[in-house]
């Protein structure tokens, strides 16, 4: 049997060999498929079936083309798990309008999803950038989505970075709620877990 490191490894150069000769985008969808498949055993990161499995971009192609081909934007999911993302909207979305207003991008599923893929490499011992791809404009295009300076780090993997960015509250929401409650935004502020609000007249 081939180790799973060269058969990562295999699937990944195909990938990037096709991408990068030019090769069509069915090609290289079919090899970015291959891999995620590949990359996560061979079966549903979130309920470990391993039937009627596909490989599915956890940002949409149509909403960041630019994704399209990143090993970290994609999960594999089972058919029934993999039903849930495309109950919603599933048609070209209307950049005039808020990210999730026509439920194709739900923050919540894109956050969850890129925790369970963190978390499933983590204890599998395969995370790596290069398995679990991102480029600095998708990090930087999340924030900006966030309302969050692009300057702003983020500890981790790339995978897990984008899992942070996303959990966190939209920064012009958050600073809205703790000037009502007479407080103020921390500078470079991420929040790992839950926090409390304690009024300025009160920290004193």
């Amino acid at each position: 049997m081939i180790p799973p490191r060269i058969q990562l490894d295999v699937a990944l150069d195909r990938l990037e060999v096709a991408v990068s000769r030019g090769r069509s985008t069915r090609h290289c969808l079919r090899m970015w498929s291959a891999f995620i498949r590949t990359r996560d055993a061979e079966r549903c990161v979130l309920c470990e079936a391993t039937a009627g499995l596909s490989a599915h971009h956890i940002v949409r192609r149509s909403f960041m083309p630019m994704m399209q081909y990143e090993t970290g934007n994609g999960i594999t999911l089972c058919k029934k798990c993999h039903r849930m993302p495309h109950e919603a909207f599933n048609g070209r979305p209307d950049f005039q309008l808020p990210m999730d207003a026509q439920g194709g991008e739900d923050i919540d599923l894109i956050t969850s999803l890129f925790h369970a893929l963190s978390v499933d490499a983590t204890r599998r011992n395969v995370l790596d950038d290069l398995y679990y791809f991102l480029s600095d404009s998708a990090l930087r295009t999340f924030k900006n989505f966030q309302c969050i300076d692009p300057r702003q780090e983020f500890p981790g993997f790339r995978v897990e970075q984008a899992y942070l960015i996303w959990r966190q509250t939209s920064r012009a929401v958050l600073r809205l709620l703790l000037e009502a409650n007479g407080a103020i935004l921390p500078p470079n502020l991420t929040q790992q877990g839950p926090f409390t609000i304690i009024p300025m007249d009160r920290a004193r």
